[in-house]
């Protein structure tokens, strides 16, 4: 896989901690995970953990909504991002995408979560789409190439049309960061 560098982590993070400051809790996560390993399960709190150890304060969590709505005031900025996943790479599960709702300007923007792809087996799994997940790490707004749009498409499974319809450079919000929390 190209480009299997860690990005995804940091976007989880942000989501969670926007709803925390808003005072929109939901279901606390924990602020931090056991270090240096991917699948290691918090059964008591409902959370797996991939990658490395969450921590920044939980009253950082800002949601993906708070983050899509302006990103170039996160960029360049460690976030703890909270939100529900929509995309998991298929082959080895080293990305994922948070996808803000649909609003009346258009489908939503997704935010790109990168982590480093695991030797063997995968990291995030599939089944992880539609659940909440938090990560950390710094966010960038970048132009990636388009080879490298037509590889996350082809990751997903899409079909030669629709990765035929990605020309030139294309915009994207991406975290890079270490761990990920996925609510169980």
């Amino acid at each position: 896989m190209r480009n299997c560098t860690l990005v995804t982590a940091g976007l989880f993070s942000l989501a969670l901690a926007m709803p925390l400051a808003l005072g929109l809790q939901s279901e606390a996560a924990p602020s931090t995970q056991p270090s240096g390993g991917s699948n290691v399960a918090d059964s008591a709190a409902g959370w797996l953990a991939f990658g490395q150890a969450l921590t920044m304060d939980e009253s950082k969590t800002v949601t993906v909504e708070a983050v899509l709505a302006d990103p170039a005031a996160f960029a360049g900025k460690a976030v703890r991002l909270s939100g529900a996943i929509s995309k998991v790479c298929k082959p080895k599960g080293c990305w994922m995408q948070f996808t803000a709702p649909a609003t009346e300007k258009g489908k939503g923007i997704p935010v790109f979560v990168k982590f480093t792809c695991p030797i063997d087996g995968r990291l995030i799994p599939l089944d992880a789409v539609g659940k909440q997940a938090i990560v950390e790490g710094t966010l960038d707004v970048v132009e990636i190439s388009e080879v490298e749009a037509r590889h996350y498409l082809e990751d997903e499974g899409a079909s030669a049309q629709e990765i035929a319809k990605i020309v030139g450079p294309q915009k994207q919000v991406r975290v890079q960061g270490p761990g990920a929390l996925v609510k169980q």
